[in-house]
């Protein structure tokens, strides 16, 4: 960009002078980063990347089960306003990368979170370690919708509509949060072109505007289908 703005770089304090750059949360930075590795969250230029993530992104990682319950507090009450309540409580479990594909059994991209559940029952709800807070967030919140369906019988549901509804409930925790790394994630959510996660989520949330959802989710229990 150009112009004069007589701000300094949020990441290393100089005057910004007649050009700069804008990052996605609307943050000024100087062009002597132009050049910088993009942080994985909040795709500002970060000299310090340690996994993938900004010096001040990476003070917000989830890495420990203090964290986790620290934060589930917050997940949880978001869930509650959206009308989301388990039947039965369900530990979440930080994971690393081994665990995450044997409990997944996936073989490309590496799953940030995993709902095992046997009938109605949810026997481990996990979470990769070492996500930012509202990413944690959001997986929890995606995770737990898949929680909430095991418990009441929801039975197996096409793909698109199980992730769909699930990233509705990420979309929706996420819209409640005042982080403004939130806004990213919801455009990313919003964007997505993935047939199963993205097609699912804009098939569920155009079926929710339309209905409300409540009537989504008993359509969906009844029929497996849309209303």
């Amino acid at each position: 960009m150009a112009g004069f703005r007589p701000e300094r770089c949020r990441l290393c304090r100089r005057e910004v002078g007649p050009r700069w750059l804008e990052t996605p949360l609307g943050e000024t930075v100087c062009t002597a980063h132009l050049d910088d590795p993009q942080c994985r969250s909040c795709a500002a230029p970060a000299a310090d990347t340690a996994g993938g993530l900004c010096p001040r992104c990476s003070r917000t990682t989830v890495g420990t089960q203090d964290d986790v319950r620290r934060l589930l507090p917050r997940v949880r009450s978001g869930l509650h306003e959206l009308g989301l309540r388990l039947n039965a409580p369900v530990r979440v479990r930080l994971v690393g990368d081994g665990e995450m594909v044997a409990l997944s059994g996936a073989r490309a991209d590496l799953p940030l979170g995993c709902t095992v559940s046997i009938d109605t029952t949810v026997v481990d709800l996990v979470v990769l370690a070492g996500l930012p807070a509202p990413e944690f967030g959001a997986i929890v919140a995606h995770e737990c919708m898949h929680a909430w369906t095991a418990q009441r019988g929801f039975g197996e549901i096409a793909a698109p509509l199980s992730e769909g509804l699930s990233q509705l409930a990420s979309d929706g925790w996420l819209e409640r949060q005042r982080d403004p790394r939130a806004r990213l994630l919801r455009e990313a959510i919003a964007d997505d072109p993935d047939p199963v996660y993205g097609d699912g989520f804009r098939l569920v949330r155009t079926a929710v505007r339309r209905h409300g959802l409540l009537p989504v989710l008993r359509a969906v229990r009844a029929t497996g289908a849309l209303p």
